[in-house]
């Protein structure tokens, strides 16, 4: 009965040139298309705003692994004692060195001596990463063992001289 009514309805609709009034189905909006709740549209934007978060991250990553750019290190130091293990990356490099700066420890190997550069103070350093190392520590009698990030010293060498 309620569609031959509906299909009447339209059919005057249609012949005057205005729309014909929708079905209103219970707990839907127009269109018969169920509204989103406030949670899951809540939900639904932070997930994108994680995802892009994650992407814009992974591609400063791999623009630091590609570009060698300069950094500023509060102190560096030789660092002999660190024992590679089997495949690791830098350990092809001839010279290790300890940096801190302001996200904290960080490794910086090199093909160059550059000791005399950088040691006991503050420095400027053109890098590039080249991954990531656990950096072992004693932390008040308690060894701690954490994941830094590793660095390539890059030589630019001027043209102009």
């Amino acid at each position: 009965m309620k569609e031959k009514e509906q299909t009447g309805t339209r059919a005057k609709a249609k012949e005057s040139g205005k729309k014909a009034p929708e079905a209103k189905a219970k707990g839907k909006g127009k269109g018969g298309e169920k509204k989103m709740s406030l949670k899951m549209r809540l939900l639904l934007n932070l997930i994108i705003a994680l995802v892009s978060v994650a992407a814009i991250i992974a591609l400063l990553i791999v623009c630091g692994m590609v570009m060698p750019h300069d950094k500023h290190f509060d102190l560096v130091n030789v660092y002999d004692d660190y024992k590679f293990e089997e495949g690791e990356k830098g350990s092809e490099y001839e010279y290790h060195y300890i940096a801190h700066a302001f996200q904290g420890v960080c490794f910086i190997d090199s093909e160059y001596d550059i000791a005399e550069e950088v040691i006991g103070g503050d420095c400027d350093l053109m890098i590039r990463i080249i991954g990531i190392r656990w950096y072992k520590t004693d932390n008040s009698g308690m060894n701690i063992k954490y994941p830094v990030i590793a660095y390539e010293y890059v030589r630019i060498e001027d043209d102009d001289r």
